[in-house]
């Protein structure tokens, strides 16, 4: 699904001063439309020079240790690297509200940065694509107390491939990335295997840090930018204290909730009930903060370069 604009599919080096100084005008107009955006991205991760009266700005120069977060990208698949990381936030789905309180992190690689809508490639060494981090339900299993049926966590799992358009990631403009996920509702009482969504049939965040477009009747969602950062000469772009939005999407019925054939139909059938699902779009919704980070490949092939032989070649442990 392409879009129109610019896509970068090639770097470039050399002295590049004007497009340097435009890079550095762009961090203080950071907000000044689709195709000023689109400009920055073309520059900074092209890794251009800095013109001399930006030498002093730290974000202009090289701190290797920041593409250590890269090191599971892909870089013999995809031309580029990205790591989203979330802090915190806030996810309706159905009746329930669950506050985001134990970091998770999204990683992965893409053939190339630009307007096109591409689907991640997972990481490299087995790393998780979407980390699995446990996030207490408030009121436990039943909503009223943990005293009243024990305590219990909910954790989402990736359902599919998520799928990037890397231009608008950043930049408040549609969808910047299609996750697909299925949520583990975890319990004494649940039994292993009670799923909100599926391989199947996945719960689908349209996610951006513009403005959403639910369903009449529902007000709309807006995210943040945040701060637009192009690190280490450019050659690394972050957004700091960014937020991800959606509250346009569907919520299938839970299944498989209980510990035993017998108990299931009847779990399953108090946990929807209590969960109000399944849930129309417009009823739930996901509020992400964190930030946000883009490289290409070869530059964490180059300064990952030690810590790239250690994952290649992992030393064996001496008996």
């Amino acid at each position: 699904m392409g879009r129109d604009g610019p896509t970068l599919q090639k770097e470039t080096t050399g002295d590049m001063k004007p497009q340097g100084k435009l890079l550095k005008r762009t961090r203080v107009r950071a907000k000044r439309g689709f195709f000023a955006a689109t400009a920055v991205v073309c520059v900074a991760l092209a890794g251009v020079a800095a013109p001399a009266s930006a030498e002093k700005d730290p974000l202009n120069k090289i701190n290797k240790a920041e593409f250590a977060k890269f090191i599971n990208c892909p870089i013999d698949k995809g031309r580029a690297c990205l790591y989203g990381e979330t802090t915190s936030g806030e996810f309706k789905i159905g009746n329930k509200s669950t506050t985001v309180v134990n970091p998770t992190y999204l990683q992965g690689g893409l053939a190339y940065l630009g307007t096109d809508t591409l689907p991640m490639i997972a990481p490299r060494f087995g790393a998780e694509e979407l980390s699995r981090a446990a996030q207490p339900v408030p009121g436990g299993l039943t909503g009223v107390s943990e005293e009243i049926g024990g305590p219990t966590t909910a954790t989402a799992e990736l359902a599919g491939t998520p799928v990037v358009t890397a231009v608008f990631l950043g930049f408040g403009h549609d969808t910047a990335v299609e996750l697909p996920i299925k949520i583990h509702l975890e319990n004494q009482e649940l039994g292993p295997n009670c799923y909100i969504g599926s391989d199947a049939e996945p719960v689908v965040l349209h996610l951006t840090d513009g403005t959403t477009n639910p369903p009449a009747g529902t007000e709309p969602m807006t995210g943040k930018i945040g701060k637009n950062e192009g690190r280490d000469k450019g050659r690394l772009i972050a957004f700091i204290e960014n937020t991800l939005v959606d509250n346009t999407f569907p919520v299938p019925a839970a299944k498989g909730c209980g510990t035993s054939a017998a108990t299931e139909p009847v779990i399953t059938a108090a946990v929807n009930a209590a969960e109000g699902l399944p849930a129309e779009p417009g009823k739930s919704y996901a509020i992400l903060n964190g930030n946000q980070f883009s490289t290409w490949a070869t530059w964490v092939e180059k300064y990952d370069k030690k810590l790239l032989k250690e994952k290649e070649h992992p030393k064996t442990p001496k008996k």
